[in-house]
């Protein structure tokens, strides 16, 4: 879908939503087509922002609301269930900071006012809005946390706390909205120009200085990502947080065992968002690299397929072309060096540039455990699973350097966070991928060069047969209740390629129906 028609016939709600982040939100879920009410505490701002949107010929309308009143949220509510009948978004933005100091120095006043609004009231209309989204089959939540969860800063205290808080309200309300066919998702920006961080950038330079990318975040950065997650290409994801922070959220909190990261909306002005680009993606005619490739490709970009078989390459190059995409392909044993350099030539010579990496091979020739698993099988796995993807991606980064930048993308496993009995070193070195895309990301950094990583859960393809011989057992256990596909995690690797996702670096993002 074009981006004037994503969220066509929807209804958004947006809390504190006239200026900063919830505005460029608020503008850019009605960019995509849906009629979004804004509302704040104060008229004149709700004012404001309602003639500033309407001037952009966007389906807007707005209410005077302080969350964190009972009175007012269920008014807000009601009006919307009048005017729409339902509600298929919401995403609450607003937060205090009355308190710059020491956690043991806060008064409690503080404390209760932090709580109160950050936590409390978000919960509270999240509660107040789920019947309106039930009405509608369903709906998508999206909470804003911030980096200050997951790394508290000092002068930031217990705001820090509220906003860990809501990475748990995440996770804890996931498995009950699932049931009702609502995803509830998060993202926690870093520091973002608006007048809320004014305070943190007294000395602007000193901060840029520590994020990878070099620049601060703008509204905008986070907006894109909020309608990701909002829209059917995230279908697959729930109860996950993406951090959209420039690369300078380093260290996560362990609790939540898993790297989570930052999504953004994919569409430019033009409706493609990596058009006339070049983009190699491995492991690529079959499952998840099939549906990378082609995902890429629908959006303009011209994708290099390979695989170790002529005749795997041969068909999924036949059966793109039959759909009037631009792809060429080659053969290609990852694990090879000499074929690596044979790709990367070829690419060198018949285009002169490559914008996207996407590094899907994998395999996994035992089935076991840890214990019992021949060095064989270990050396093939980390062979293959890591040593490639590592190699191919040196050998490729003076190519995305000398074309002014680029994307790369590696496809890990929520095995990697979680190991599976079974899966032995498979597990481990897929763990090992997590830490690579952290690892490389300051580097490439210097280079424009953003990396970033998927975990895909239980997807349907020939790889993952196995473990869907009791499909039911596995649906089970998918909070989301379905076994993804290759197309959920293709949208994901569109979204990270693109400028929708600039602020987006050294991250990792679980497509796994909320495992």
């Amino acid at each position: 879908l074009c981006k004037m028609e994503r969220f066509d016939g929807k209804v958004a709600l947006v809390t504190a939503s006239t200026q900063g982040i919830g505005f460029a939100i608020a503008r850019k879920l009605a960019q995509e087509g849906a009629h979004v009410v804004i509302c704040s505490r104060k008229k004149s701002n709700v004012d404001q922002a309602l003639s500033e949107l309407k001037s952009e010929g966007l389906s807007v309308s707005g209410l005077v609301c302080h969350v964190a009143k009972a009175d007012d949220r269920r008014e807000l509510i009601a009006k919307i269930d009048k005017d729409f009948g339902g509600l298929d978004m919401l995403v609450s933005n607003v937060a205090v900071n009355p308190y710059f100091g020491s956690i043991l120095s806060t008064p409690g006043s503080a404390y209760d006012k932090i709580f109160e609004v950050n936590v409390k009231s978000t919960f509270m209309l999240i509660q107040d809005a789920v019947p309106l989204m039930q009405k509608r089959g369903g709906g998508s939540v999206v909470i804003v946390s911030s980096t200050a969860g997951y790394v508290p800063s000092a002068a930031l205290g217990i705001y820090s706390v509220s906003k860990t808080a809501l990475l748990g309200l995440t996770k804890a309300l996931m498995p009950e909205l699932s049931s009702m066919n609502i995803r509830v998702n998060c993202i926690a920006p870093g520091i973002i120009q608006t007048k809320f961080s004014g305070a943190l950038l007294t000395d602007e330079e000193a901060v840029k200085n520590q994020i990878p990318l070099g620049r601060i975040g703008k509204p905008h950065d986070c907006a894109g990502i909020v309608a990701l997650l909002c829209s059917d290409e995230a279908a697959y994801i729930t109860g996950e947080t993406i951090v959209v922070a420039g690369g300078s959220t380093i260290i996560l909190l362990t609790c939540f065992n898993d790297c989570h990261l930052a999504l953004p909306g994919f569409f430019l002005q033009n409706n493609n968002a990596v058009y006339f680009y070049l983009a190699l993606v491995t492991a690529s005619t079959q499952g998840i690299g099939f549906a990378i490739a082609r995902k890429l490709a629908q959006e303009g970009a011209h994708v290099v397929i390979c695989s170790r078989k002529k005749s795997n390459v041969d068909q999924a190059l036949s059966e793109l072309k039959s759909e009037g995409l631009s792809v060429s392909g080659l053969v290609c044993h990852v694990a090879k060096a000499e074929d690596r350099k044979i790709v990367i030539q070829k690419i060198e010579t018949d285009f002169g540039r490559l914008d996207m990496l996407v590094l899907n091979a994998a395999v996994n020739p035992y089935f076991g455990t840890i214990l019992g698993t021949p060095e064989s099988a270990y050396d093939k796995i980390f062979e293959v699973n890591v040593k490639s993807t590592f190699l191919l991606i040196q050998e490729a980064t003076p190519l995305l350097k000398n074309s002014g930048g680029g994307n790369v993308v590696i496809v890990s496993s929520y095995v990697g966070f979680n190991p599976q009995e079974g899966l032995g070193f498979y597990s481990v070195s897929k763990t090992a991928l997590l830490g690579l895309t952290k690892a490389l990301m300051p580097e490439l950094s210097s280079m424009n060069i953003r990396v970033n990583c998927i975990a895909p859960g239980v997807i349907r393809t020939k790889f993952s047969a196995p473990i869907l011989q009791n499909e039911e057992a596995v649906k089970n256990r998918i909070p989301l209740g379905r076994v993804g596909e290759p197309e959920d995690c293709a949208a994901i690797v569109a979204l990270l390629c693109s400028d929708e996702a600039a602020y987006i670096t050294g991250e990792t993002i679980m497509v796994s129906g909320g495992l």
